[in-house]
């Protein structure tokens, strides 16, 4: 699970390029619930602060992540940090973990297991019976409507008709559907020529 955050020091500064030591807990219930797993990160800020890790990659202290049953309720997870590297943690915050973890739970839903009654089963349509449905909304006063066509218009039993004179059938003119035979069609970029272009700005970036 990706976690990023902006480390501050204790008077609110921001602390950049700096070795950080990094305790992730996960608590149970509350925010003063039991603990199911801990783990510590050693970890490097960048220029602007920013520290990014995976939990569930740390040094274990306590459980296995992938074991957490997050079926089981509300889930909290609380950091504690120490900035000078030295793993004595003094700033801690803690907040409720709302969605993303419980993306895990969500694979419980692969499979499962015991047997489905037929009262519990909802009613289907047969491929003969929808056609006979087909059949009555398609029939007027009893009589089966059919569609018919010629070269110049459309028309249905005891219904209406459209014509086809004046409509352009020249299919050699038609758009062939590739967008560069668009005329005045904005320039659109590749994902290969966006990706090019987020590389030297971020080269441009980290230079300055």
């Amino acid at each position: 699970m990706s976690y990023q955050a902006v480390i501050r020091d204790e008077s609110g500064a921001l602390l950049k390029n700096s070795n950080v030591d990094l305790k992730i807990i996960i608590r149970k219930g509350t925010i003063k619930g039991s603990s199911v797993y801990e783990e510590t990160h050693q970890a490097i800020t960048n220029k602007n602060g920013l520290l990014s890790l995976e939990i569930g990659t740390g040094s274990i202290d306590k459980g296995f992540f992938n074991e957490i049953n997050w079926s089981q309720g509300l889930f909290f997870i609380e950091t504690l940090a120490d900035l000078n590297g030295n793993s004595n943690y003094k700033i801690n915050g803690i907040s409720q973990m709302l969605s993303v973890p419980y993306a895990l739970h969500a694979k419980s839903a692969d499979s499962f297991t015991g047997i489905i009654t037929p009262s519990q089963m909802p009613d289907f349509y047969t491929a003969d019976q929808v056609d006979d449905i087909l059949k009555e909304i398609n029939t007027v006063e009893g009589v089966t409507q059919s569609l018919n066509s010629n070269k110049n218009s459309l028309t249905i039993t005891g219904g209406n008709s459209v014509s086809f004179e004046g409509w352009d059938t020249n299919a050699a003119d038609d758009f062939d559907g590739d967008y560069s035979s668009l005329t005045g069609a904005p320039k659109v970029y590749t994902q290969d020529e966006v990706d090019a272009f987020k590389t030297e700005i971020m080269k441009d970036v980290e230079a300055n």
